[in-house]
């Protein structure tokens, strides 16, 4: 097991080289998280630990030339250690085996469990397996270390690793003829597109609705009534392409489904997917990171109408109450204006 993880390790930094991107070098310059085999007598053990925190431990017994360590961490080699760091590092022990965890590595899927800011968030998932499953990515070219304040296993998104990622991504790319869309325009770390996003779905539901339908399915009094969910595909240029899910406060009917279907297919909208907050990310990182993700995109937008009143407070200082006094309106007609105002004001 440990010579084919050596020589698959191997032909990922023979490969990686070629491409222009120095694992090494990555390795070198971070305390990143490193697995090692331990052994005292016939007791062995897999640990997880930081370079900083294994190596100390490693020279205690004897093995204080760190390229011969990094040879050896690299190949899954074992290191033969005294009873007494033997047991120190019992407190660091991983388990050794997790066949969903080698399932998803097989299945080259993890990265369906890496999130925008690199973090490695699993639900439902133990924090063995959690651990077991850093340790086997570290021997797929997946280098880890641990947030400090959410305790979260955070990949290591050098300048270096993100060159190297989009240099496959364009290897392996569709060349799309239509060059009028951009993913900049698709994608944004720029949080306020969220609230953009909820007055957009809101401006295509009380615009492609009738006053009565719209006030039947989104009804103040009835709070089950006042959110929806839709989860939606979209096109290169960010306007909807297809349906996936629309729940109220259950599964809706398949009548208000092919409406809302029928009224966002044909909405001259365009919608953003937000990245997340950028966190350490530089402007020119953020660039790179978004040319590489995929030409569509999937979006969830959760719409309370109770929130978006809220945001209209906030955006236009004023108030339901305040515009019934003024002029007598109904929640539909407070709604309608700003939302037609908000859209109005981001189309110019």
């Amino acid at each position: 097991m440990k010579s084919i993880l050596s020589n698959i390790f191997l032909l990922l930094i023979s490969i990686n080289a070629f491409a222009g991107f120095s694992w090494d070098e990555v390795y070198e310059s971070n305390n990143c998280l490193v697995p090692c085999y331990i052994r005292h007598k016939n007791n062995c053990m897999l640990v997880l630990r930081t370079k900083d925190d294994i190596y100390p431990y490693l020279a205690e017994c004897g093995y204080i030339n760190n390229e011969k360590n990094k040879e050896i961490i690299f190949s899954a080699d074992t290191f033969e250690v005294s009873r007494s760091v033997f047991k120190e590092l019992t407190n660091f022990r991983i388990t050794p085996e997790s066949s969903w965890v080698d399932s998803v590595l097989q299945n080259n899927a993890l990265e369906h469990f890496i999130n925008t800011h690199g973090a490695l968030i699993i639900p439902n998932i133990s924090q063995q397996e959690d651990d077991y499953m850093v340790a086997k990515a570290f021997y797929e070219g997946y280098l880890f270390n641990q947030d400090c304040e959410t305790g979260l296993y955070v990949r290591l998104l050098t300048d270096d690793v993100i060159d190297y990622l989009v240099q496959e991504a364009h290897a392996n790319a569709y060349v799309h003829d239509d060059t009028t869309c951009t993913k900049y325009a698709l994608y944004s770390y720029d949080r306020t597109c969220n609230n953009a996003n909820m007055y957009k779905l809101a401006y295509c539901l009380i615009n492609g609705m009738s006053r009565e339908s719209f006030e039947t399915h989104f009804n103040n009094d009835k709070p089950s009534l006042n959110k929806i969910t839709v989860l939606f595909q979209t096109d290169e240029c960010g306007y909807p392409s297809k349906i996936e899910r629309i729940e109220q406060s259950r599964s809706v009917d398949s009548l208000l489904f092919r409406q809302i279907e029928t009224i966002l297919l044909n909405s001259a909208i365009r919608f953003q997917f937000f990245c997340g907050d950028s966190g350490q990310l530089t402007q020119e990182q953020q660039r790179k990171l978004i040319e590489i993700k995929d030409n569509t995109a999937l979006i969830c937008i959760f719409l309370q109408f109770n929130i978006l009143e809220s945001r209209i407070r906030q955006d236009f200082n004023t108030t339901f109450e305040e515009e019934k006094l003024q002029c007598n309106c109904t929640r539909y007609d407070f709604y309608k204006k700003y939302i037609d105002e908000y859209i109005n004001r981001e189309l110019n």
